[in-house]
């Protein structure tokens, strides 16, 4: 720590942070991990890594190439869907190219992280399909919104005897 030299240990978190959508507490690990002193770019490549690791124990369940100290960390990050893992590599190679082009770096990561976090909520795209065309949970939640918008009064001032026209103050003293 003491070198930057940060150890995969807060990038395994700072990932588990942002799957889960904690933002506050994944931009103060980011803010430890750069007070380390490891650069954005490095942040986020590292990330980037972590994320093809959990990716691959996704699908193939095991790694012997993987340290054995990090193996219970990967495999329980890589326990999030495969849609959801592939939406997180796709932020962070554009925070990379974002991140190379950015007057300010660190803010560029800071930014990337809430992208991170922000896109873990989001629905998995076929969940999100799943539920457009499942018509009869469509018809369940339409029946939730009977009125989706509210007519608005005519808030004018009335200023004649009859009440019925209108006026339209031409400054706020009239």
């Amino acid at each position: 720590d003491m070198l930057g030299l940060n150890g995969y240990e807060k990038n395994l978190e700072l990932v588990e942070l942002c799957l889960s959508n904690d933002c506050n507490k994944a931009l103060k690990v980011y803010d430890e991990i750069l007070q380390n002193g490891v650069s954005p770019l490095q942040v986020i490549t590292n990330l980037l890594e972590i994320c093809h690791l959990d990716s691959k124990i996704n699908v193939i369940k095991f790694d012997p190439l993987i340290p054995e100290s990090n193996q219970k960390n990967i495999e329980n990050i890589s326990n999030y869907s495969l849609p959801k893992l592939v939406k997180f590599w796709q932020v962070l190679i554009k925070g990379i190219e974002e991140l190379r082009y950015a007057p300010n770096q660190e803010q560029s990561g800071s930014m990337t992280i809430l992208k991170l976090c922000y896109t873990s909520s989001l629905p998995d795209p076929g969940e999100l399909i799943e539920k457009l065309s499942n018509p009869k949970k469509n018809n369940e939640k339409k029946s939730e919104f009977k009125e989706p918008f509210k007519q608005e009064k005519n808030l004018s001032i009335t200023n004649n005897s009859n009440g019925n026209e209108p006026v339209n103050p031409k400054n706020f003293d009239e």
